[in-house]
């Protein structure tokens, strides 16, 4: 069913923000190509193992359903022999110790990155993912949201168990449907606001933040601020809760509601002024390349016609000798 697809998908996002398993691998603490085939080399081998497991219980239709599942699973897994940086569409590296995200700049094409369970304090060298739709950032050690703009393919994000204070910078990330705040340093729920700019946002956890204990009914007031969600820490939003949380909205100071009609149509302005531009731009490059090439035969006719005459002079000096 469609709400229990929407409610595994809600469940299996936020599973693993909620308690910190034991770290399972060695420390490495830097991102290179040895470190990123050893990733590629444990899920593969993990799948191998799943499906051998599968195999050896596969009695039931559903048991050989699940044994064609795992390896159609691992067909899809890469071979590091095979793979290239434009091909890798996948990378877990939890439990690295990972101080730092560097040396991701050539994997243009990941759409999965895990880097939940490292000692990351800042959100840094994620800008040339620009494919990425699913980044876990959970437990670390991140004070400020940042360094996410290009990533406007995002839908599913996880800063869970880290140490954000306010709720910022996520205004470009216009797909993103998931989010989860859960166990960090969030004094007020009105912070909540700076998210409804963000079109398709239907789920937030913000569960274990201070403004959770602080604030009377805070799911209430976050679905005042972010009325169209459907999801709010694994809860469903009831229809009733919704409803009310329209009437909510529109008790909202008028002054808020003006600031944000205001917000929006600047930025339609400037897109609209950016096109433009744009436009402009390209009209005028079309305009000097007409030029230039006016330009150039001019230049080619006259060096012809210089050259038509230095031919005549020489054959009248030629002449004249003769």
């Amino acid at each position: 069913q469609p709400v229990a697809g929407a409610m595994a998908s809600v469940t299996g996002f936020f599973a693993y923000a909620v308690e910190k398993p034991k770290a399972r691998h060695p420390p490495h603490g830097v991102i290179n190509e040895q470190l990123i085939k050893a990733a590629i080399d444990e899920e593969r081998a993990l799948v191998e193992e799943e499906c051998m497991v599968a195999a050896d219980a596969a009695g039931s239709s559903a048991a050989q359903m699940s044994v064609k599942d795992l390896q159609a699973q691992l067909a899809r897994r890469p071979v590091w022999e095979d793979v290239t940086h434009d091909r890798l569409t996948s990378l877990t590296l939890s439990f690295r110790s990972l101080a730092a995200i560097a040396n991701l700049e050539t994997l243009s094409a990941l759409t999965t990155l895990r880097l939940d369970n490292n000692s990351i304090a800042v959100i840094e060298g994620l800008s040339s993912l620009v494919n990425l739709t699913w980044l876990d950032l959970s437990f670390n050690s991140i004070t400020k949201i940042e360094g996410l703009d290009t990533l406007t393919k995002l839908t599913d994000l996880s800063l869970a168990n880290n140490r954000i204070e306010e709720i910022r910078g996520l205004d470009k990330c216009e797909s993103l449907e998931f989010l989860s705040l859960a166990n960090n340093r969030l004094a007020r729920v009105a912070q909540a606001q700076a998210l409804r700019p963000l079109p398709k946002l239907r789920a937030v956890a913000i569960m274990g933040n201070p403004a959770c204990a602080a604030e009377d009914d805070y799911r209430a007031q976050l679905l005042m601020w972010l009325p169209r969600l459907e999801w709010v820490d694994f809860k469903a939003v009831s229809p009733a809760q919704h409803q009310a949380a329209v009437d909510a909205e529109a008790q909202l100071p008028e002054g808020l509601v003006r600031r944000e009609k205001a917000q929006e149509e600047a930025a339609k302005h400037e897109a609209e002024t950016a096109a433009q531009r744009r436009e402009q731009l390209a009209h005028g490059l079309h305009h000097l390349a007409a030029l230039w090439d006016r330009m150039s035969g001019k230049r080619r006719g006259r060096i012809v016609a210089v050259s038509r005459e230095e031919r005549a002079a020489d054959d009248d000096d030629v002449g004249a000798a003769v």
